[in-house]
């Protein structure tokens, strides 16, 4: 939705994925970037997008999404 988060002190910036080439541009080259969704297919292709298309290299995705999480707590 695009809204950010608040969680533990951190602050977490949402970005759809059809938003993700024009956020990019503001992004620090050296930033840790974390790519999360629900279940790890949007995250995947932002990773790869970033990776291959913008040069970034500190990038990690959750691999099966929020749901693994999820799941793991039931």
């Amino acid at each position: 939705n695009g809204k950010p988060i608040e969680i533990s002190g951190y602050h977490w910036d949402t970005i759809p994925l059809y938003e993700l080439p024009n956020a990019s541009a503001k992004f620090a080259k050296d930033a840790i970037i974390v790519s999360v969704c629900d279940y790890g297919i949007k995250s995947n292709a932002a990773l790869r997008y970033l990776v291959t298309k913008k040069k970034f290299s500190n990038i990690f995705h959750l691999k099966d999404g929020v749901s693994s999480i999820k799941t793991i707590n039931s």
